[in-house]
């Protein structure tokens, strides 16, 4: 698995985006260059493989619980994990150097979580909001509230993002959680979130929460509220840590990351808890919540490709080993023996399957990661904060729902695939690719579900069809790709396909205007998601066709065909023939959708 997750890892950071070297597009280049980059990943799959892949199944059966003096048990074996975690300096690679942390690009610390990902997503979530948290901080916070940033770098604190209420789920305006300003400047805090990842634990000496709520006042709806910070145990006059008045009401039993605790949180109800005001202004809440939740829905994105990463590797891996009947032709009375399933061909078709949809969905991740580092890079060397290229600002803008979106989706087909691989194996939890599937289905429902990505697209991304300088760039990048290679013998056909998808794109683009205008907002609503895997299926294979040119250079260029180049030449093809015509299909059915999706 790992080997040809990290081979895929550096063909893309070298070969496709060029990050290293003098490139004039290197965002690597300046602190780091690809044999240290390759170090790091080369940590990070040594770890994932020996500290993480091997107790992920021990951690998924013993779980989570409340216990009877209301503590979270997490998997004993997390504690160990969690110490060597924070000694190897993985929660400081993304953090900046100022606060103590490494500054390796964003686009390097996705690959690294990517592949640690793969090994074990439930302990993945405990340091998953760590340098998000550090980010806001070092955005909107006083000098107050940075004294926890080198403390979130160092894994001595963790983070968690509490909105979710049982009112208040994708609609915030229904919040209820209460926070009024005291004599001191700090917020007596009131109120429950539920649906908390890693909400308590004991791994790290506190836990910051990152809290929204509504300010005394201020008006009955989203814009009225207000991101408090609360730590679960405060410094009290003495110098002393004690407990803030946060309570955990339940651990949730859940389908998949069952290592991982989802709690209910109470805040202030047996005691007061206490917390600080974000920023100078209160009702500012979502406005600074803004870039942390889209970095939040492309970790996400990176959780998919992760999981979907290790469903792929232990599907091939059986299926190179797995040793099942004959192919057609052959005479099952002449006692020959069995061959592997890796070379039956419903077998390879469902490995090709997985794969293209894999890689696919792994170069739209780093093509957003790389357009990501960009923007930081460019926020980053100003003095003062102000957008980045449009370029990137506006890729980042546009690729983050599609990668969210999409890839939570292939996560979970894809496991579904390495379950049908292994036949009734697959099956068994002792194979783990059911545990692949459970885990991943909750990707589809994290940081904002994916009708709400969907939404998010065509409102606000696709501008309801009227010109949209976001789809533009993108299209302009896609119809460069396409010329660059017109009157090419090698991808003819391919680039025939993707000038159709680039039709579909835009007829459903057409259509979203044609439904504003007619108010035809259920239309919208009904058909938003079709209309998102329209675009995502042509990014990707835009994207795998990239992959495959660049390989095609790479032979070129060493005068070697490796198996690793043809196979990047093989998935794009399999891709463009099974996987997106499949897009042009569905911008049919949105261009035929006259009526709601009701049965009578």
């Amino acid at each position: 698995m790992y080997d040809e997750q990290v081979s895929d890892i550096d063909f893309l950071l070298s070969e496709v985006l060029k990050c290293y070297g003098n490139s004039p597009s290197g965002v690597v280049s300046g602190d780091l260059d690809r044999e240290a980059a390759l170090s790091i990943i080369d940590a990070a799959k040594k770890f994932s493989l020996e500290k993480l892949s091997s107790g992920s199944s021990q951690a998924d059966r013993v779980g989570c619980a409340l216990d009877a003096n209301q503590r979270v048990q997490i998997p004993p074996s997390y504690d160990e994990v969690w110490r060597d975690y924070c000694r190897m300096g993985f929660t400081r690679l993304g953090a900046p150097k100022t606060h103590g942390g490494l500054g390796v690009p964003y686009v390097l610390c996705q690959a690294v979580n990517e592949i640690l990902v793969s090994g074990d997503p439930a302990f993945m979530v405990y340091s998953g909001f760590c340098i998000p948290a550090l980010m806001l901080l070092d955005r909107f916070g006083d000098e107050k509230l940075l004294a926890w940033a080198p403390q979130l770098a160092s894994g001595e604190v963790t983070a968690c993002l509490c909105l979710t209420e049982g009112e208040a789920g994708s609609d915030l305006a229904n919040v209820g959680t209460r926070a009024e300003v005291t004599s001191s400047g700090s917020y007596r805090v009131r109120g429950r979130k539920c649906f908390i990842s890693a909400g308590m634990h004991d791994l790290p000496r506190n836990i910051i929460y990152v809290v929204l709520a509504r300010t005394s006042g201020m008006p009955p709806d989203s814009l009225g509220l207000s991101c408090i910070i609360v730590p679960r145990f405060r410094i009290n006059r003495e110098g002393n840590a004690v407990p803030n008045g946060i309570s955990c009401r339940r651990v949730d039993e859940t389908m998949g990351f069952r290592g991982c605790p989802t709690v209910e949180l109470e805040f202030g109800a047996a005691d007061d808890c206490f917390g600080h005001l974000l920023g100078s202004h209160e009702g500012r809440g979502l406005v600074q919540l803004r870039s942390m939740m889209a970095d939040a829905r492309i970790a996400t994105g990176v959780f998919a490709v992760g999981i979907a990463s290790a469903a792929h590797g232990r599907a091939l891996a059986y299926a190179r080993e797995r040793r099942q009947g004959v192919a057609l032709g052959k005479s099952p009375l002449r006692r020959e023996r069995p061959e592997i399933i890796a070379r039956h061909a419903d077998v390879r078709r469902m490995l090709m399957e997985m794969r293209s949809r894999l890689e696919g969905c792994r170069a739209l991740m780093y093509r957003l990661a790389w357009c990501r580092t960009m923007e930081l890079n460019q926020c980053n060397s100003e003095s003062e904060r102000r957008p980045a290229d449009p370029m990137h600002h506006e890729m980042v803008q546009l690729l983050t729902p599609l990668l969210k979106a999409y890839a939570s989706e292939q996560a979970w087909r894809i496991s579904d695939i390495s379950i049908q691989v292994h036949g009734g194996a697959g099956y068994l939890r002792s194979f783990r690719v059911e545990q692949c599937a459970r885990d991943s289905k909750v990707l589809s429902i994290w940081e904002g579900t994916n009708y709400i990505q969907a939404i998010d697209l065509v409102v606000d991304k696709l501008a309801l069809g009227r010109d949209s300088r976001l789809l533009a760039r993108l299209l302009y990048q896609v119809r460069a790709s396409v010329e660059a290679l017109s009157g090419s013998d090698d991808y003819g056909s391919e680039v025939i396909a993707l000038r159709s998808g680039v039709a579909a794109v835009e007829s459903c683009h057409k259509r979203l205007e044609q439904w504003a205008k007619s108010r035809s907002l259920e239309l919208i609503e009904a058909f938003a998601t079709r209309i998102l895997d329209v675009i995502a299926e042509v990014v990707v294979g835009w994207l795998l066709l990239e992959s495959a040119v660049a390989a095609s250079r790479c032979i070129e260029r060493d005068g070697v065909s490796t198996s690793f180049y043809r196979n990047k030449i093989a998935v794009a093809r399999f891709y463009f023939r099974n996987i997106l015509p499949f897009a042009v299909t569905r911008a049919e059915i949105v261009l035929r959708a006259e009526a709601a999706c009701d049965a009578d």
